[in-house]
């Protein structure tokens, strides 16, 4: 019953088939997501945020390819599909255009791995409308100030950064089994520009995270709360209260990649790259363009 209290219940574990390799050999494949409210409750409850490699290789030409047979399961548990909730096929999926080739180079792609998908309106044995209206929805926290070491915003009492995410998704790979819903909680470390694109706004920032495969495209968390109440003030502090606004627990980061080159290029602020994980920034230059594209096709659905 835990999966299907909100937030948590917006969460939702995604089955693609995608030809990652663009060699006509398409794998079947699980990642992470969560609903979210694009258009300020107006139109159709029907999108879902993931990362954009989920639902593309980003690929050149005719290599490139776009996901099949794209299943969103929200509150996925140990006995797989929670038949309270049942799953959404995709009725059509978008991804940012930068993800798209050409691309100024390699790496700055994943500045805008974001991606989304606009289910049916209905679940797939039809007890279930919109899954918005069945399971909830995030709000988007568009151009959420990140913490950076060289250019703290201000600390609270007790030096602490005053943003803290809430990071969840289904990994998949060892040691995690792919049905539980894993957590993590903490602060955006540290920002790194690809460079390639040529725009402050156009960065990735890192948390801890030791997540894997699977862990992909799940939603960062800001004001998240429980589902009946706040939890309760107990350390004095109110980092980890509900916002103010947005009016609801928001979508402010997702699952994209890990670190680039490991260790290699660790700054001195950070000592586990390999138990970091990237986002892109939430942007409204960059990634609301995409998610208001997605509430179109939804309202049109």
């Amino acid at each position: 019953g835990k999966y299907t209290k909100y937030p948590v219940s917006t969460v939702a574990k995604i089955f693609v088939t995608l030809d990652v390799a663009g060699l006509g050999n398409p794998l079947d494949l699980a990642c992470s997501g969560a609903v979210i409210n694009t258009g300020g409750g107006f139109g159709q409850n029907d999108v879902v945020a993931t990362a954009a490699h989920c639902l593309n290789n980003g690929l050149p030409g005719a290599r490139n390819a776009y996901a099949t047979n794209v299943l969103v399961c929200p509150s996925y548990n140990a006995n797989g599909v929670n038949p309270h909730v049942g799953c959404w096929e995709a009725h059509n999926q978008l991804v940012t255009p930068a993800w798209l080739p050409p691309v100024l180079n390699l790496l700055s792609k994943w500045e805008q791995d974001v991606g989304c998908i606009v289910t049916k309106n209905h679940n797939t044995d039809g007890t279930l409308g919109h899954i918005g209206d069945a399971v909830g929805m995030l709000d988007v926290d568009y151009d959420r100030p990140y913490w950076n070491p060289r250019f703290p915003y201000p600390f609270d009492q007790d030096g602490y950064p005053p943003v803290v995410y809430f990071n969840f998704s289904y990994p998949a790979n060892p040691p995690f089994p792919g049905h539980h819903l894993i957590t993590s909680v903490g602060p955006g470390w540290y920002t790194l520009d690809y460079g390639g694109i040529p725009s402050a706004l156009s960065t990735v920032k890192f948390m801890g995270n030791d997540a894997t495969s699977g862990a992909d495209g799940g939603p960062w968390i800001v004001g998240y709360e429980h589902a009946t109440a706040g939890y309760p003030d107990i350390d004095g502090r109110d980092r980890t209260d509900p916002l103010a606004f947005p009016a609801m627990p928001a979508l402010a980061g997702i699952n994209s990649h890990r670190r680039p080159l490991g260790a290699i290029l660790c700054p001195p602020s950070s000592f586990f790259c390999d138990q970091e994980i990237a986002s892109p920034q939430i942007t409204t230059f960059f990634t609301k363009p995409l998610f208001d594209q997605c509430q179109g096709v939804a309202n049109t659905n």
